[in-house]
């Protein structure tokens, strides 16, 4: 970092500065209780960014003043594989899957992105009032290159196949329409601008010495200025078909939303009662934000084409060679029948907006004690949702206990039927949802007191809930990923609002440091415990396979339907061998039905779809400890403080190895039962087959990283004060 300060007159203040920094993130990928993943199919994203400002502060009296701020900031983050580049395999392994090859997404994967932001704020001071205006001003352009599965990605339905190099099920792979890609370097990325344009006025009143008021409105809007290619078979063909079964809402490739202008007010207040050491808070306002770079990016990807085949009809089996992989021309597919997955922004797209309220307040107890609460409440005003506007919608629905809507009987799903066949494997529309939205609400109380200079303690306790329609769905590269992974009893184009992947529930922490001085105080050691407890991560139960259908036979995110005792008796379910034994249908019944009663969740669900989200995760408690020694070594300018930092993350881990423990749960869901196709095609009555296992879908966290593991970690650090 690099920083210039310069004062060319008593009223006037610039500042230049320029930061460099580079990191490097990897991901080895996660193995869980349902899923093994290979160290080849991990990633890592080494981030170089440039950013400089220049600040220039202006005073023109004793009531007034302005403050002009212009940033500039680069960043590059070249996603990169792991080990040599090698075709990507997925095999089904009962209700597991193991995934080892290149990350499917990080194979040629590039992101450049440039921000230019100037903001001006202008503040005086008339009275009992502040008043500040100014403009908030924010272009950007970003060039971000994705071609997953370039070196081809072969699915296998079980490990026998694998390994017998029979022919995989599936195969899929992109390739660019413009050039042939090397080590990320392609034109075929999708490059575009957006743009924030913001304005506001904001009023502080201080009513009294005891009662403050603030009050302010701002408008912002936001759009993506730059046009793209045109698709002229969806416009001539494609939009009319669509159109028989949803409403695009003026969405058509080449064209991005209308720009959105939002109207946002807020009011807040402040009130002190010194005479009990209270001060009362709080405010309600509305709040626009973005959306993820990644949703844009694929409304402007038109230069590479995504096919998906199977491969048994074109004779092919695996090939280890990564850069010799099928291709358009060696399959015979016309690029223009091969339009892979396109996404689509409705012309009055809103970005995210939500009115949130808060009430807080601070107190100081007796002895020296100081007690903080609030509660925030959120409520979303416009949410983005996906859906899938290139599958016919369900008409069909499965036999009882828990009917359910099925998309296709065969194995792919239904395409919408256009002319001359349907190109496009998904056409994804981003727009608003227009039913139930989503809220949250979070509760914490903190307390807290300084004994003296060498006592500390402080705790907190907090209480949050989020609900959401659709959200982004961990690392899953693509809109068509999003989309697919959102776990749903009814269709993913028929999601409910549900419990969040975030959604905090309960967290305690607490924390105790002692401090000893000795030496004339020119040394002490500082001596610290933390503790924290925390609610388990939300997952979901899910069938093994997909009963609707609306996204292939072997996606595993519909939610089970958890049966009751008499319903279970009605259930069709097949013998099931597994590791040479067999179990009987009525074996299996017995053991899920033992499962369901051990289960809190399910057991108080029994008759009803399980929820999104419904489970968690055990709680975590975990202890952590610092030792922390200083010196003050004199120096001839100044002392020079030397403090040796020893961490141990886990505490608690090191003193018992069964203690500590923090759980995971590979992809937020867990497939306890295997849908295995339909008795008949008339009754469409689902068949069934349950694998007993002892033990629990999760498994421990194989995280290193300090914080998140279940394994003591320690940390020995040494820290300079010039």
């Amino acid at each position: 970092m690099i920083k210039l300060d310069w004062n060319p007159s008593a009223k006037n203040k610039m500042t230049l500065s320029y930061r460099y920094n580079y990191a490097d993130r990897g991901s080895p990928g996660t193995t869980g209780s349902t899923s093994i993943r290979f160290s080849n199919n991990g990633f890592s994203v080494p981030t170089t960014t440039h950013s400089a400002s220049v600040e220039w502060k202006s005073f023109f009296n004793a009531t007034s003043n302005n403050r002009l701020l212009l940033s500039f900031t680069n960043q590059q983050n070249n996603r990169e594989i792991s080990g040599q580049p090698f075709p990507a395999i997925r095999i089904t392994d009962g209700a597991g899957v193991i995934n080892l090859g290149s990350n499917s997404g990080s194979q040629i994967n590039l992101f450049k992105g440039s921000e230019f932001n100037l903001s001006d704020i202008f503040r005086i001071v008339r009275k009992k009032n502040v008043f500040t205006t100014g403009v908030d001003i924010t272009f950007s352009k970003l060039n971000d290159l994705i071609i997953p599965n370039y070196f081809g990605l072969y699915e296998y339905r079980n490990l026998n196949d694998f390994l017998s190099n029979v022919f995989p099920f599936r195969f899929q792979r992109t390739v660019s329409l413009v050039d042939n890609p090397t080590n990320d370097d392609s034109k075929a990325g999708s490059i575009f601008n957006t743009s924030r344009i913001g304005t506001f006025i904001n009023d502080e009143i201080q009513v009294n010495p005891r009662f403050r008021i603030t009050a302010g409105l701002r408008i912002d809007g936001n759009s993506l200025p730059r046009s793209f290619k045109t698709d002229p078979f969806f416009d001539t063909i494609a939009k009319a078909a669509i159109e028989n079964y949803y409403n695009l809402e003026g969405a058509i490739p080449g064209m991005p939303m209308k720009t959105h202008w939002q109207l946002s007010p807020r009011l807040g207040f402040s009130y002190t009662m010194p005479e009990r050491k209270l001060t009362v808070r709080g405010g309600a306002g509305i709040f626009t934000g973005h959306i993820l770079n990644l949703w844009y990016s694929e409304i402007y990807n038109v230069n590479t084409s995504s096919f998906e085949i199977n491969p048994l009809l074109y004779g092919l089996r695996f090939n280890p060679d990564p850069f010799n992989q099928p291709n358009l021309q060696s399959l015979g597919i016309n690029p223009e029948r091969a339009k892979g997955a396109v996404s689509l922004v409705a012309r009055n797209f809103k970005y995210p907006t939500v009115f949130r309220t808060s009430i807080g307040a601070d107190k100081k107890l007796n002895n020296g004690w100081n007690f903080t609460t609030e509660v925030i409440f959120t409520k979303n005003i416009h949410e983005g949702r996906y859906t899938n506007v290139n599958i016919l919608p369900a008409d069909k629905r499965t036999a009882d206990p828990g009917s359910r809507n099925i998309f296709s009987l065969n194995t792919s799903t239904e395409l919408i039927p256009m002319p001359g066949g349907n190109p496009y494997t998904s056409i994804l529309l981003l727009s608003n949802n227009k039913k139930q939205r989503g809220f949250s609400y979070n509760l914490t109380a903190v307390i807290n007191k300084v004994i003296s200079d060498k006592l500390d303690i402080a705790s907190s306790y907090s209480y949050g809930k989020a609900t959401a329609l659709f959200e982004p769905t961990g690392t899953t590269s693509g809109n068509a990923g999003q989309w697919g992974a959102i776990e749903t009893a009814q269709g993913r184009n028929n999601t409910i609002r549900s419990v969040s992947d975030f959604t905090p529930g309960h967290i305690i922490k607490a924390s105790v440091t002692r401090k000893f001085l000795y030496s004339k105080k020119r040394a002490s050691t500082l001596f610290t415990i933390f503790y924290t407890g925390q609610s388990g991560s939300p997952f979901s139960y899910v069938y093994s396979g997909s009963i609707a259908n609306d996204n292939g036979r072997n996606s595993n995110y519909d939610l089970i339907y958890i049966p009751a005792a008499n319903e279970l008796d009605d259930m069709v379910f097949l013998p099931n061998t597994v590791n040479n034994i067999t179990y009987t249908p009525q074996d299996q019944k017995t053991a899920l039905n033992n499962f369901i009663e051990s289960d809190k969740y399910l057991r108080k669900h029994r008759g009803q779809f399980a929820d999104r989200n419904g489970a968690r995760l055990p709680f975590s408690q975990v202890v952590d400890l610092r030792l922390q020694q200083n010196f003050i070594i004199k120096s001839k300018k100044k002392p020079i403080e030397v403090s040796i930092i020893y961490d141990v993350f886990n505490f608690t881990n090191l003193l018992n190895k069964n203690w500590g423990r923090i759980y995971l749960m590979s992809a937020d869901n867990f497939a306890l039962i295997r849908f295995a196709g339909f008795s008949n095609t008339t009754t469409l009555t689902p068949q069934y087959q349950f694998t007993p296992f002892t033990g629990k879908p999760w498994a421990i966290n194989p995280s290193t990283a300090p914080g998140s593991s279940a394994r003591w970690i320690s940390q020995l650090g040494i820290r300079i004060n010039l």
